[in-house]
């Protein structure tokens, strides 16, 4: 099994694995890009992005989809790797916009 495999079967396993606890909404987001990454690291992350979505869909769990270059714009910390305070917030207002589209903004989500 290569890596992509893997990742693929633990990231179903704890998608499994949160539907049952019925924690709530269930919302996976997708990899963000890297920018060490070569063109093939980076075509696997598109990839599994890919199959999460599609994932996601058969499994009746929202997939947000964030996509921007974080090392564009001052994202990212001091290492070049992480986000920053600026890249969190970019993320979490990607995520509030997708739970507001989805009319999940205000609901108690644990049930």
């Amino acid at each position: 099994m290569d890596e992509t495999e893997e990742m693929m079967q633990k990231y179903e396993e704890m998608i499994q694995r949160l539907k049952e606890e019925r924690l709530g909404e269930v919302v996976v987001m997708g990899i963000l890009p890297r920018q060490d990454l070569s063109e093939a690291l980076d075509s696997k992350r598109v990839e599994v992005n890919r199959r999460l979505k599609e994932v996601c869909g058969g499994s009746k769990v929202r997939y947000c989809d964030v996509e921007f270059n974080p090392w564009r714009g001052g994202f990212l910390g001091r290492d070049g790797l992480h986000l920053n305070a600026r890249g969190a917030d970019m993320v979490a207002r990607q995520v509030f916009m997708m739970m507001k589209t989805l009319n999940l903004v205000g609901r108690r989500l644990v049930k």
